[in-house]
């Protein structure tokens, strides 16, 4: 073949001889001897290739070559020579066309020169032969199938390879729809594996269930469903994710990926705190894969979610099975502290104490250490180790690995040196993590306390001075919401003049000529041509100013101020604080569309924000008035379980209690009711209309008299809050028409008419008409 083609490609026959060595040296691996008569090929395709298919072969048959070896670049190169159905029958039609043409001029030469009739009979003749040939490739050509989806995955393929996931994906997108069911199955399947690689979860997620919709027995089925389940976890999206791996293990139980399947499975219950479920998730992964790759992993979590169970008797047994099966396992320094753990909850502090401090002694840096140094701290507070606990928290906080951590044993340890009269110790633990933790989140707080134990050690201009330093480096960052608590320590600290600084001989300093100007003082500290004038500054210097108002007892300046703040500012330049207390003032005056702004606000940028169950309780309550009792109760439980209710507890459980009842569920309601009305600590309205509600219960229920006593309750013990001492006068003399008891009900009318302070109420009306229509009744 090499001594065909050696004087070059001049005729059919040379060509065809160059096609076979083209092959020839693409399978002995002389790939780029093929790759060269191949592009020599391309040169003479029009004029002696007989046959396009056959350059399509050899095209494939090298760019393969390149790839297997992984020269991708050559393969590429090779690929793009390869021509389309389309392409490749309008090139056999033009050769045939340009043939013909060719003959039929030698017919006209012919003609005009008699003479050449013979050599131009001969060429006609060789023509007409290529032509029959060229129709024959045609035909051939026409009745193939198209290659366009081959090159593409081939293409597709070699893209991923060299690390292109947005051209391979590209050209995987044309090819579902081909008529080629096996290129459309692996082209789904592919596409999706790419949308996973290129972190494109939802893309992957529709890809792939398109493919197991059209696939479903495909052997790749087991893959694309574990993909899926992946994704969806990626995103958080666990009952989803659930339902993926569910899916594979039911579909394909003896998959060498069911294994994998049941152990994120059991994961993502896990991470729904289902502990029952995984725990059974687990439990079976252990009898069916006991020397599986995450037999380890699964032993350990199973003692986890009993131990997040509260469980702590199993999840103690469990913990040391898992840690004597495992002395040097991966979860073993964590097992020893939930090992811990389990002991502080039972408390048998002495034992927590002992351990900790082994594990403190074994595993010394472990990322876990911070937790470990928390619970020793916990441990050594319930003994009463005041000062070993301070320590122990101390540590906890400069080594804890997480925010939660961090900021839980930095404050504990405070709690421990208050009481041990040690505010100069505290403020130094405060300063020494400002050094160590610049920007950490609770940084904020800690300068609260520095600026608090100054005070207390009798400095508070020295305070002043560190908080207006502080306030200055972060009042113009929002995500800083703790700012706000600065503030107001500042308004306190300028709200009481300083006392006189002592001479040495002890006798005090005289009085200062003018009286104190606490308003005078706070703006010493916080002038605004000080600050970037920024909606956000703006509104925080505000907030001072309201703080300092209300503490001076001027609460019309206070709550001016606020509504400044609320009107002038829009939500997107304030901080987590801001956002809460505008939208509760947003919502007092009944502007709930843009109280729901802030709120929506807040939620967004700050989830995680302390200041959250702001946010749910502003819903519920819309909710509740407007009557929909099952949103309103989502929102409150979600105030609860996803954000703590730190701060809006009351109203969060009132606001249940009042959702249930509104549902008609008053066996549910009553206790929330009662455990409302009896916490000392939220003493005021929300009692009387808990106490107002109670007795509506036993109205309900036909109990009343003791319907009565509730009501009697409210009108005597909370005559402050006007609004339900109306309702309970009006719904007590109700209840004494019904017992028919006229006169009693009477009385009550009575007594609510003739108190002056609730004329305005509407049930003063109500009153007074039934008192007129009792005497023309008489």
């Amino acid at each position: 073949l090499q001594s065909m083609v050696s004087g070059g490609l001049k005729t059919p026959e040379t060509v065809q001889a160059a096609l076979l060595l083209g092959s020839v040296e693409a399978a002995r691996g002389e790939r780029d001897k093929a790759l060269k008569i191949l592009d020599a090929l391309q040169g003479r395709l029009f004029e002696l290739v007989e046959n396009p298919l056959q350059l399509n072969a050899l095209a494939f048959e090298v760019g393969d070559a390149f790839l297997h070896a992984s020269e991708l670049k050559k393969a590429l190169f090779a690929y793009s020579l390869v021509r389309g159905k389309e392409e490749t029958v309008q090139l056999q039609r033009a050769r045939i066309q340009e043939r013909i043409r060719r003959m039929e001029a030698n017919v006209a030469a012919a003609k005009v020169d008699p003479t050449r009739i013979l050599d131009l009979t001969a060429a006609n003749n060789r023509l007409r032969a290529q032509v029959d040939a060229a129709k024959q490739s045609l035909e051939q050509a026409i009745q193939s199938p198209d290659t366009i989806a081959a090159l593409r995955a081939r293409q597709a393929t070699a893209y991923q390879e060299t690390g292109r996931l947005e051209e391979a994906i590209l050209l995987l997108e044309s090819l579902p729809n081909s008529a080629d069911k096996a290129g459309r199955e692996d082209a789904l399947f592919r596409l999706g594996s790419l949308h996973a690689r290129a972190d494109s979860p939802g893309e992957c997620i529709n890809v792939l269930r398109d493919f197991l919709t059209g696939f479903p027995k495909s052997p790749n089925a087991p893959t694309a469903q574990l993909l899926i389940g992946t994704q969806e976890l990626g995103q958080n999206h666990l009952p989803e994710a659930a339902e993926a791996f569910q899916g594979l293990i039911k579909a394909n139980p003896k998959s060498t990926l069911a294994p994998t399947a049941l152990f994120l499975l059991g994961n993502t219950h896990f991470a729904q705190a289902a502990y029952k479920e995984a725990l059974a998730d687990y439990a079976r992964y252990l009898k069916e894969f006991s020397k599986g790759e995450y037999a380890e992993e699964v032993a350990y979590r199973s003692a986890l979610s009993q131990f997040f169970s509260g469980d702590y008797g199993p999840a103690l047994e469990a913990f040391e099975g898992y840690a004597k099966q495992h002395p040097d396992g991966l979860f073993t320094p964590d097992a020893a502290y939930r090992i811990a753990a389990c002991y502080q909850a039972a408390r048998k502090s002495e034992e927590v104490v002992r351990r900790c401090a082994l594990w403190e002694a074994r595993y010394g840096d472990h990322p876990v250490a911070g937790d470990v140094l928390a619970l020793h701290g916990d441990a050594l507070a319930a003994l009463n180790r005041t000062e070993e606990s301070a320590d122990a928290y101390r540590k906890a906080s400069l080594r804890a690995a997480t925010d939660e951590v961090v900021h839980y044993a930095l404050f504990e340890a405070n709690k421990q040196l208050q009481k041990l009269g040690r505010s100069d110790t505290a403020a130094e633990m405060f300063r020494e993590f400002l050094a160590a933790k610049p920007e950490h989140p609770s940084n904020v707080l800690a300068m609260y306390w520095i600026a608090k134990a100054t005070t207390k050690a009798g400095k508070p201009l020295e305070a002043r001075d560190f908080l207006s330093d502080k306030i200055k480096s972060l009042i113009n960052n929002r995500d800083r919401d703790a700012v706000e608590q600065l503030l107001a320590q500042l308004a306190q600290l300028c709200a009481k003049a300083p006392r006189p600084t002592p001479n040495p001989d002890g006798t005090p300093f005289p009085s200062p000529p003018t009286p104190y100007d606490p308003v005078a003082a706070l703006a010493t500290h916080l002038n605004p041509a000080t600050f970037p004038d920024t909606p956000l500054v703006r509104a925080r210097l505000l907030y001072a100013r309201a703080e300092l108002a209300r503490m001076l007892r001027k609460n019309d300046d206070a709550t001016a101020a606020l509504d400044a703040i609320c009107d002038q500012t829009p939500p997107e330049a304030l901080g987590a604080a801001l956002l809460a207390q505008c939208g509760d003032r947003l919502l007092e005056r009944q502007q709930t569309e843009r109280a729901l702004q802030f709120f929506g606000e807040l939620s967004r940028v700050f989830p995680k924000s302390e200041l959250l169950d702001y946010a749910y309780n502003a819903q519920g309550q819309v909710a509740l008035s407007k009557g929909d009792a099952e949103n309103a109760l989502q929102h409150f439980n979600d105030a609860v379980d996803k954000a703590g209710a730190a701060s809006k507890l009351k109203e969060v459980t009132l606001g249940r209690a009042k959702a249930l009842l509104l549902q008609g569920k008053t066996e549910e309601a009553r206790p929330i009711f009662e455990q409302v009305a009896s916490t000392r600590e939220w003493r005021g309205e929300c009692t009387a209309e808990a106490v107002f509600n109670l007795g509506e219960i036993l109205a309900r229920k036909g109990d009343l008299p003791g319907a009565i006593q509730y009501f009697q309750r409210v009108f005597v013990a909370y005559q402050k809050y006007e609004k339900f001492v109306g309702q309970a006068y009006l719904r007590a003399a109700e209840c004494f028409e019904q017992l028919h008891e006229p006169e009693k009900a009477t009385a009550h009318y009575k007594e609510l008419a003739s108190k002056p302070r609730l004329a305005a109420l509407p049930e003063v009306q109500t009153a007074r008409k039934r008192l007129a229509a009792a005497e023309v009744s008489q």
